[in-house]
C-alpha cells in the first residue's frame, strides 16, 4: 500500500488513459444515478426534458494504489472514484457514487476494507455494504493503513493523522506538512512519510524521527519493528533496521512511488518510465515491465509475487518476470450492445469481447486477435463483432468468421430481425447483407461512423464534415445539419410529441456537438458538453444516453431524458 503525492511530477506527466465505451446498439437501462451538471444545458425543447451528467464506471482513470488480498485476489483505486477489483481472472468496477479521486485503499480482508481520497473523503466497504464516514476533516487524504479493523489510521494533507475505531478522530501531529502514506507493525508503531521525512507514533504521540535524507518520501512499508522501508524523489531509499535509520543506494534518480515488501531481504520498488526495482537485501535490480507507464501502487503477497498498478496499466509479477493483466482491465473498449439490463457485451482492441451476466463481466474468446470496433445484436439472439474488414457471429455456442471485400476498416454494426445486418467503413461505404452475402451502397465522403435505424426503409448514417445520410428505402440522401463537426453516434427514440411510430433521431460528435431530426430538418440539441461524444443508445421510454470523452475530458456520459 503505497502513496502518491499529487505535489511531484506524477499524475501531471503521465499519460491519461482514454478507455471510452461508445455506448451503441440497445442500451440497458440507466447504469447510475442521474445527477444535474451545470455544464450541460437543456435539450432539443421538449417540456421537462434536458441533458444531464450522469456517474459512469470510472474506467480509464489513473491509479493511484493497490491492496492485495491473495495471489489472484486484489482491489485498486484511483481518479475520479475509479474502483476496480480483480479475482481469479475476473475483473469487476464496484461503483461508489462518487467521483473524487480516490489515493489509498487497505484492507483487512475482501468484506472489509477502506478507502481513503480527497477533501477528507473516507469509504468503508463491509460484506457488499459501502458506508461513507462523517467528514472530519476537508484535508486530501493520501494514505490510510490498520493494523486491524478496528485500528486504522489515515495520513494526509497539511500533516492531518486520523485513527479509526468505531468512528473517525483527528489526531495531534507535529507540524503541517503533508503526509503522503502510513504503514505499521502494530497500532502502537506506526509511520508515516511525506514532505518532511518521516513521522512515528508510538501508541501514546506522533514525533518528527530524523533520518539521513531530505528528500520527500512518498511510500512507506514494513515486515516488522525492525524492517521499514521509505521511498521518494531522486531514487531514495532509506530502511530502518530496528535501532536506526541507513540509506540505500539504488544506483537512480527516478522517482520512486511505491514501496512493498515480503521480507526484508525481498523489497519491490516502483515509479516512473516502467521501471520497478526489487532488492534482496544487498543490491537493486531492475525490472521493466512490457508497458510504457509510471506505477503508482505497489502490493504483493510473497517474494515471487506482487502488483503495480499505473496511469494505464496493471502488471503482475510471477517470480520470473513481470505480464500485464488484462482480461477487460484496461483495454480501450470501442462499443457495447446491451441485450437486456443483465446480458451485455463490449469488445475492444487485441481481440476482447466481453459479456457481462450474472453480476460479472467475463471474456469471451474468439480467436481472433484484430482490434474489434463494433458490436451489435439481433433480437433473435445471435451477436456481431466487427474489426477490420471480419465480422463474426456468435450464435450462442461459436464465433464464426466472414469478411468483407474491402480493405477500409468496419466502424460500426447495425441490423433488423431476420439476418438483415448492416456495417459502415471508414471510405464512406454502407454494407448491408442478407444471410451471409454482402452489398455494398457508397454514399461518397468520408468515414460513415455511425448507423441507426426504424426499419429497413428509414436508416440514418452518421459521417464526418457533419453530414448525417437518411436511406427512404430506395436511396440515401444527405441532409444539412448546420455544423462541420464529426459525429460519431446517432439513434432513435420514441416520441410522443411527433406523429404516432415516428422516432426522435439523434446524432453527436465532436465537441460536444448534438443534434435531432424533427422529420424534415436537423437541429441543435444542445448538449453544451466540451468532450467528443463517441456514441449514443436509447431506450423505449425516450431517454438517450450519449457517451465518450478526451484528455481532461475523459469518461463522460450524459442523459436526455426528463428533468
Amino acid at each position: 500500500m503505497s502513496k502518491r503525492p499529487r505535489i511531484h511530477p506524477v499524475l501531471s506527466r503521465a499519460p491519461l488513459a482514454i478507455v471510452l465505451v461508445a455506448l451503441a446498439a440497445g442500451c440497458g437501462d440507466n447504469p447510475g444515478s442521474t445527477i444535474t451538471d451545470p455544464g450541460v444545458g437543456t435539450g432539443a425543447g421538449l417540456p421537462g426534458f434536458s441533458w444531464h451528467r450522469i456517474d459512469q464506471f470510472p474506467s480509464g482513470f489513473p491509479l493511484a494504489d493497490v491492496h492485495s488480498f491473495g495471489r489472484d485476489h486484489f482491489v485498486a483505486v484511483g481518479l475520479r472514484g475509479a474502483v476496480v477489483e480483480y479475482e481469479d481472472g475476473v475483473w469487476s468496477r464496484p461503483y461508489i457514487g462518487k467521483r473524487l479521486d480516490l489515493w489509498s485503499v487497505w484492507g483487512s480482508s475482501p468484506e472489509d476494507y477502506f478507502i481513503a481520497g480527497d477533501n477528507g473523503l473516507l469509504l468503508r466497504y463491509v460484506n457488499d455494504t459501502w458506508t461513507y464516514s462523517s467528514i472530519v476533516t476537508f484535508e486530501d487524504l493520501r494514505g490510510v493503513w490498520g493494523a486491524s479493523a478496528d485500528s486504522v489510521y489515515a495520513v494526509g494533507d497539511g500533516g492531518v493523522a486520523l485513527f479509526h475505531n468505531e468512528f473517525w478522530s483527528v489526531m495531534n501531529t507535529p507540524d503541517a506538512q503533508p503526509l503522503f502514506d502510513v504503514w505499521g507493525s502494530s497500532g502502537h508503531d506506526v509511520y508515516a512519510v511525506g514532505a518532511g521525512g518521516v513521522r512515528h507514533f508510538d501508541g501514546a504521540a506522533w514525533r518528527n524521527i530524523p533520518v539521513p535524507t531530505t528528500s520527500l518520501l512518498s511510500s512507506v512499508y514494513g515486515t516488522g519493528p525492525d524492517c521499514v522501508y521509505a521511498v521518494g524523489i531522486d531514487g531514495t531509499a532509506i530502511v530502518y533496521d530496528g535501532a536506526q535509520w541507513k540509506v540505500i543506494p539504488t544506483g537512480t534518480r527516478d522517482v520512486l512511488q511505491a514501496v512493498w515488501a515480503s521480507s526484508c531481504g525481498s523489497v519491490f520498488a516502483a515509479g516512473e518510465n516502467n521501471r520497478v526495482y526489487r532488492y534482496d537485501g544487498d543490491d537493486w535490480d531492475l525490472d521493466r515491465p512490457p508497458v510504457d507507464d509510471w506505477f503508482y501502487g505497489l502490493s504483493g503477497t510473497a517474494s515471487d509475487h506482487a502488483v503495480a498498478v499505473g496511469a494505464e496499466t496493471v502488471v503482475e509479477f510471477d517470480g520470473q518476470g513481470w505480464s500485464r493483466l488484462s482480461a477487460g482491465g484496461f483495454v480501450k473498449l470501442r462499443d457495447v450492445w446491451a441485450a437486456a439490463r443483465d446480458d451485455v457485451f463490449a469488445v475492444g482492441d487485441g481481440g476482447t469481447i466481453l459479456r457481462f451476466r450474472d453480476g460479472e463481466w467475463r471474456t469471451m474468446e474468439s480467436g481472433v486477435r484484430t482490434n474489434f470496433t463494433a458490436v451489435w445484436g439481433d433480437p433473435d439472439g445471435d451477436i456481431f463483432v466487427a474489426g477490420g474488414n471480419r465480422i463474426l457471429r456468435f450464435d450462442g455456442t461459436s464465433w464464426t468468421t466472414n469478411y468483407i471485400y474491402t480493405t477500409a476498416a468496419i466502424l460500426d454494426l447495425w441490423g433488423f430481425p431476420g439476418g438483415t445486418v448492416y456495417a459502415t467503413a471508414v471510405e464512406g461505404t454502407v454494407y448491408q447483407s442478407n444471410s451471409d452475402n454482402w452489398y455494398q451502397r457508397t454514399l461518397g465522403g468520408g468515414p460513415v461512423n455511425a448507423i441507426w435505424g426504424v426499419h429497413p426503409n428509414e436508416l440514418y448514417a452518421a459521417c464526418d464534415g457533419g453530414d448525417i445520410f437518411r436511406y427512404n428505402g430506395s436511396s440515401w440522401r444527405s441532409g444539412t445539419t448546420g455544423t462541420t463537426a464529426d459525429f460519431h453516434g446517432v439513434w432513435g427514440v420514441p416520441d410522443d410529441y411527433l406523429p404516432v411510430g415516428t422516432h426522435r433521431v439523434f446524432a453527436v460528435g465532436d465537441n460536444g456537438t448534438a443534434v435531432w431530426f424533427n422529420g424534415s430538418r436537423w437541429l441543435s440539441a444542445y448538449a453544451d458538453s466540451a468532450a467528443p461524444l463517441l456514441g449514443a443508445c436509447g431506450l423505449s421510454s425516450g431517454e438517450l444516453y450519449a457517451a465518450g470523452g478526451d484528455g481532461p475530458f475523459s469518461g463522460v456520459v450524459i442523459r436526455y431524458g426528463p428533468d
